[in-house]
């Protein structure tokens, strides 16, 4: 029975309990956030646990069938999370980053940690506007164009010299800026900021 192996009763309860969310709320957001809740507030009994008394608490083995779901819905868990978080961008993204680890760190009474993240949450809230990060984004792909188009002025310059180890050196620089350019214009939101 479910009493006799307490992994089994927790990770079953996790997986209702996340489904439930997934179907209710119908808002990724919020069941990832449940489901992260889930998984800390159930795992908190054992967090005493070390590795070197592990074997001397005898907890059971969890029946294969039981283990399949478990790691479906860990598999589950971890490939939705990121797709339910990349709709949202900008200040709206931060606040709820910042939400989540002052969850964390209240459910863990880190006095400092809940102090510094009320800070930096009232600044978002105060001064962080999705105009002004999106012209901080532009100024960004804006910098590293400048750099890629001074590296590849660079390059030029080296070519006409015809020394192999410098081309090289310049070519690898280029390719660098041109990475950072690369990942500075994906930080750009994909829609409009009104």
């Amino acid at each position: 029975m479910y009493s006799s192996n307490p992994l089994t009763l927790l990770f079953s309860i996790l997986i209702v309990f996340g489904i439930i969310a997934l179907v209710l709320l119908q808002n990724p957001i919020l069941s990832c956030a449940v489901i992260s809740s889930l998984i800390i507030s159930c795992c908190k009994p054992y967090a005493h646990l070390s590795f070197t008394k592990f074997h001397e608490q005898r907890i059971p083995t969890m029946k294969p069938q039981y283990l399949k779901v478990t790691i479906l819905a860990i598999l589950l868990y971890i490939f939705t999370s990121p797709g339910a978080m990349a709709d949202y961008e900008g200040c709206e993204y931060k606040r709820q980053q910042l939400e989540h680890q002052l969850e964390y760190a209240l459910s863990y009474n880190n006095a400092h940690r809940v102090a510094g993240l009320q800070s930096a949450l009232r600044r978002i809230n105060e001064y962080c506007t999705d105009k002004r990060l999106l012209t901080r984004k532009e100024n960004k792909v804006a910098e590293k164009q400048r750099k890629v188009t001074e590296r590849l002025r660079e390059l030029e310059q080296v070519r006409a010299s015809g020394k192999q180890e410098k081309i090289m050196n310049k070519q690898a620089k280029l390719d660098e800026a041109r990475e950072e350019l690369a990942e500075a214009r994906r930080e750009l939101p994909s829609r409009p900021v009104q």
